[in-house]
């Protein structure tokens, strides 16, 4: 009984991991798509910042590793359950200066799970309001979890920042996309932007995640106290 209730709880956690938390993405990314296209349409979609967190903000496309997602404004542990995160503080996909783009490794899509097989001349494409822009993937890196390199400014640019390992955020893999020669790019207007949290950043810890895992732990407590109550009588 104690055995059967760990397995059934453990099968139904990675369920909820790998199964549950890829059909959740999936549907927010047909939900993203419609209301990007809409504003597209409607010419609403943002060309200027601050943009409220959340919102479609362009599409990424890298078909080398079947990448194809909307990105989102923010970078908090909700905004990449949906997509592709944009940082706030950096320029936005398509425009002038670096865009920087964090994705999750494992779980929600998984949609950076394979950046790191990425090689130098590989096509990213980002369409925006402003129209499509191609870059070129210029370098690999990894870096510490507090490494600030991971997101410095390359010229006209894209960051591409996710966990360097499938389990743990101590070093960040950064892949860096360069911009075709001869791009013409749009410049947005910035507003003032108040400096990002280390929630943001990927830093601190998902508390979602561990809340969620917290339940579960707490289930199988009671299951397996429940289990070796029946065994006994």
């Amino acid at each position: 009984w104690c055995a059967g209730s760990i397995g059934v709880l453990i099968f139904g956690f990675m369920l909820n991991v790998f199964v549950i938390s890829d059909i959740s993405h999936d549907r927010a990314q047909r939900l993203l798509y419609a209301e990007f296209r809409s504003s597209l349409k409607n010419g609403g979609a943002p060309v200027d910042s601050p943009i409220a967190e959340g919102t479609p903000v362009a599409i990424i496309k890298i078909p080398s590793i079947d990448v194809d997602e909307v990105v989102v404004e923010g970078t908090s542990s909700r905004d990449l359950q949906r997509g592709v995160g944009h940082l706030r503080s950096s320029a936005l996909p398509g425009q002038y200066g670096t865009s920087v783009l964090i994705g999750r490794r494992t779980s929600f899509g998984g949609v950076f799970g394979k950046i790191g097989s990425l090689e130098p001349g590989d096509e990213i494409q980002v369409v925006s309001a402003q129209g499509t822009t191609t870059y070129r993937v210029a370098s690999k890196d990894t870096f510490g979890g507090e490494d600030a390199a991971a997101f410095a400014p390359a010229g006209n640019a894209l960051r591409l920042v996710t966990s360097a390992s499938t389990f743990g955020t101590s070093k960040r893999l950064s892949v860096l996309a360069l911009a075709e020669k001869g791009t013409a790019f749009p410049v947005g207007l910035k507003s003032v932007i108040s400096p990002v949290s280390l929630d943001e950043l990927g830093a601190n810890m998902n508390h979602q995640n561990a809340g969620s895992l917290l339940v579960w732990l707490q289930i199988l407590i009671v299951a397996t106290a429940g289990a070796i109550w029946v065994v006994n009588r």
